[in-house]
């Protein structure tokens, strides 16, 4: 089959961010640059079906839910324990802008599907308890797979897995770290359902424990 000129340059698009990613893991627009290449590939299509399959997913798309969220010093408010708070403190810590990602325009329900996975992405490193550290991205881009069939997911944990390899550094903690997040990824309720902006002073073990999910236990590894 021949592949249209299109279809040619978001592959390379994807090739491009996954070579960035591979190269430096910290460089976030990599990211973007490979979820660009994938948007029009079929197997995207896939994962939005695979999405809109899950209980509660499909009622997010059809609303469009997207809550304005609170500033960051707002969420500090929130008791030490709470979702809001953990949130808050994750961000402020790491220096990280909670609007960093680049605007996505939504004209569907797959890229609005698109856009609340980054919207949540920090929200789900809080809940899992895996950090921003290399293993920890990683293993929750394992536990992304598992949750929603995100084939971005799969191309940031062998980018990441590359990034060391070439470094010379050991690749074990990653691997564990890629184990830690399947085993912890059937939840009872999909992660992407839940209206996380409603439970900014929730208690982080009860939410945890409302849709069975345990927090990973991985070693810490940055290279």
């Amino acid at each position: 089959m021949e592949i249209n000129s299109e279809l040619k340059l978001e592959l390379l698009e994807t090739l491009k961010g996954f070579m960035h990613f591979v190269q430096d893991p910290r460089a976030t627009t990599s990211v973007f640059e490979i979820q660009r290449g994938l948007s029009h590939q079929a197997i995207s299509m896939k994962n939005v079906e695979h999405m809109l399959a899950q209980p509660g997913i499909q009622q997010l798309a059809d609303e469009r839910y997207q809550p304005q969220r609170p500033s960051l010093t707002t969420l500090l408010l929130h008791p030490p324990g709470t979702l809001g708070h953990a949130y808050a403190s994750s961000l402020l810590s790491a220096g990280f802008d909670p609007d960093f990602f680049e605007v996505i325009e939504v004209i569907g329900k797959g890229t609005y599907l698109d856009l609340r996975v980054r919207q949540t992405h920090d929200i789900w490193h809080v809940m899992t308890g895996f950090g921003t550290d290399l293993a920890g991205e990683l293993g929750l881009q394992a536990f992304q797979l598992c949750q929603i069939y995100s084939p971005l997911s799969i191309l940031i944990v062998a980018a990441g897995v590359l990034h060391a390899m070439g470094l010379g550094a050991p690749i074990e903690p990653l691997l564990r770290a890629i184990e830690a997040g399947i085993e912890i990824a059937a939840t009872d309720t999909p992660m992407l359902a839940v209206r996380w902006e409603e439970h900014w002073g929730s208690d982080l073990d009860e939410l945890r424990a409302g849709v069975g999910l345990r927090t990973a236990r991985y070693e810490p590894y940055s290279v």
